[in-house]
């Protein structure tokens, strides 16, 4: 039993914040009438048909209540001109206060309090000196009454002159301040839930945008990392094959990077058409750990560069306390950065003639996974561009990377020192 009770429960709640505040509120209303028909009904046909018209008004107020607040108010204050009975009154009640929360939701601002002083005058106007019913008013009196013959039966003496009901101008003040008070609190707490809804209506705007900024930006490093360097891989590929006799190797390389290239413009397609998310996780498939793709990325870029006529090496030292796995964040941070730093070798680092340089160094890249810290430093010794690439825009890697790591809450530092271009990263894991 205690389950089931607990089920319907979480569904009720459930339910309630999703139909939203309005509808909530008119279904409180309307089950509100449903008994007060059924305990206390109409005298009249007539106070019968407007207790429904408020039920349906009750019904359809979630669904306009820009029309039907400002025009159910009218259709409330006439039906305070009926018999006047108890069931009545609190049947106009529950439907003002309704109308009034429908109010505060669609119109905030000073236009809702100027329609609760409004209406808050006329209804007790009308009902101290015209003959209209007020439950605001007949609370008045119903509370003074209920003093007056409390005071009789213990025995106090009214003061001298004292009516057993307030003045006209008595009753019509205090009424309108509650009236005020009760339709105010309505107007108040309709605004208050508009104010919200209008606060997640932004959150989910700026989280949709967010999401659009990042996806460009993940595009952008794909498009970069990937297609980019791939690029200026089969650029110096190619300008490498021209003086070599057997080529097969190079131009091995090359389909190997063109289709590389290709395949990962596609996948940005895809992305862009909406046929495939931006790098899926396969949870299938064991991804690897962040040492063994750093030492595949490694092997493979020196075979690229050593075949390119670059001469220098490669190396990863040390371990993380917790292991990293290729599909996390971090690992796809630091992978892209090591290529990255590899694509740099490719554009600004010359290979020489001989296959050595001027000092007998050549590039050096090392990854040190200390505990909770992953260190990458990358040199390379700055020569002329190449011709295969003189002229040609390389955008601004660095610095999407740098944002990138900086987001992890890492630093990114780079510059030129004695002829060598220098990179230094540190990462943390945690």
């Amino acid at each position: 039993m205690d389950v089931r009770v607990a089920d319907g429960w979480r569904r009720f709640k459930r339910w309630w914040h999703e139909t939203g505040f309005l509808s909530n509120a008119c279904a409180v209303g309307i089950v509100a009438m449903l008994p007060l028909m059924v305990f206390a009904p109409p005298q009249t046909p007539g106070d019968m048909l407007v207790m429904l018209a408020g039920i349906v008004m009750l019904v359809l107020l979630p669904y306009a209540p820009r029309v039907l607040g400002p025009a159910g108010l009218p259709l409330c204050f006439a039906a305070t001109w009926m018999s006047g009975t108890s069931p009545m009154d609190v049947g106009v009640v529950i439907v003002s206060f309704c109308l009034f929360i429908a109010i505060g939701y669609a119109f905030p601002g000073w236009g809702s309090a100027a329609v609760v002083v409004v209406y808050a005058l006329a209804e007790t106007v009308c009902s101290v000196y015209f003959g209209a019913h007020s439950a605001a008013v007949s609370g008045v009196r119903g509370f003074v009454q209920g003093w007056i013959d409390a005071g009789r039966e213990m025995g106090t003496v009214p003061p001298p002159n004292a009516a057993d009901q307030p003045g006209p101008l008595a009753l019509m003040v205090s009424g309108t301040l509650i009236s005020m008070m009760v339709s105010g609190f309505a107007v108040i707490l309709g605004y208050s839930f508009s104010s919200n809804a209008t606060a997640n209506a932004r959150l989910a705007h700026a989280e949709a945008m967010l999401g659009c900024i990042t996806r460009e930006q993940e595009l952008t490093h794909m498009i970069h990392d990937s297609v980019a360097n791939d690029m200026s891989t089969i650029a110096m590929l190619t300008w490498r094959a021209k003086g070599v006799e057997d080529d097969t190797q190079i131009l091995d390389a090359i389909y190997e990077r063109s289709h590389h290239a290709l395949n990962r413009v596609h996948e940005v397609i895809d992305v862009l058409n909406g046929k495939r998310e931006l790098e899926p996780p396969d949870p299938a498939a064991e991804a690897p750990t962040l040492d063994a793709a750093i030492e595949r990325i490694m092997e493979e870029q020196d075979r690229l560069l050593h075949m390119l006529g670059f001469v220098g090496s490669s190396r990863i030292d040390g371990d993380l306390h917790t292991d990293v796995e290729a599909d996390d964040p971090l690992c796809e941070t630091v992978t892209a950065l090591l290529e990255e730093a590899y694509a740099n070798i490719v554009r600004h680092c010359a290979p020489p003639e001989d296959g050595t340089t001027e000092d007998g160094t050549g590039y050096s890249v090392t990854v040190d996974l200390d505990g909770d810290v992953i260190r990458l430093t990358a040199t390379n010794p700055i020569s002329h561009e190449p011709t295969v690439l003189r002229g040609v825009r390389h955008g601004r890697g660095l610095s999407l990377h740098r944002t990138a790591v900086e987001s992890l809450g890492g630093m990114l530092a780079t510059g030129v020192q004695d002829g060598v271009w220098i990179l230094n990263a540190r990462i943390p894991t945690r």
